[in-house]
């Protein structure tokens, strides 16, 4: 049998498979479009929802609140702020087994989010400034504190910690231990 391709176009397929090394620009760029696409399918209802009960003239703090969001969360991915500042929790491990918690999360986010631009809408012209002000800010509040809410909830259904190896080298090290 003949082989019909030659080892630089091998190379060059497996690579276009690979994540290519991207500066920091390159990879906030990745995280924001992941985020976006993430929070755009999950909080698919209450985005819904906040198109259509939010008139036209309020969507600055809509548009503005939810584009903070996903940027909050693209921040606090790929660990930026915990490398940087200890008191940021890292992005939690285990968030695709609890794609639960995230949906309402993110819908919670919009729907407050929308709250503000309906209240922008009746309020006065300075209130609503101020408002939309409030909207962005809460949005990239919550993006940056998602992963700081999802440490304090606990796992549902989750195994409990795994008990230490019983072998006859523990047992005799636990002796020791104890008649010191």
């Amino acid at each position: 049998m003949i082989d019909r391709t030659d080892p630089e176009t091998d190379a060059a397929v497996v690579r276009s498979r690979q994540r290519r090394d991207n500066d920091a620009l390159g990879r906030f760029i990745e995280d924001v479009f992941d985020s976006f696409v993430e929070h755009g399918v999950l909080a698919f209802p209450s985005l819904l929802l906040s198109v259509m009960f939010v008139p036209r003239d309020a969507t600055l703090p809509l548009v503005g609140g939810y584009t903070a969001f996903v940027l909050g969360l693209a921040t606090v991915r790929d660990d930026r702020l915990h490398a940087r500042y200890d008191a940021f929790p890292a992005w939690p491990r285990g968030l695709a087994n609890r794609p639960l918690l995230r949906a309402v999360y993110y819908n919670v986010v919009v729907l407050v989010v929308a709250a503000y631009a309906l209240a922008a809408a009746v309020l006065p012209t300075d209130v609503a400034g101020t408002l939309s002000v409030v909207s962005i800010a809460f949005g990239a509040v919550a993006g940056v504190a998602f992963p700081a809410v999802f440490r304090l909830v606990p796992r549902v259904g989750s195994d409990p910690p795994a008990r230490r190896r019983r072998d006859v080298f523990a047992l005799r090290a636990d002796r020791r231990r104890r008649n010191r």
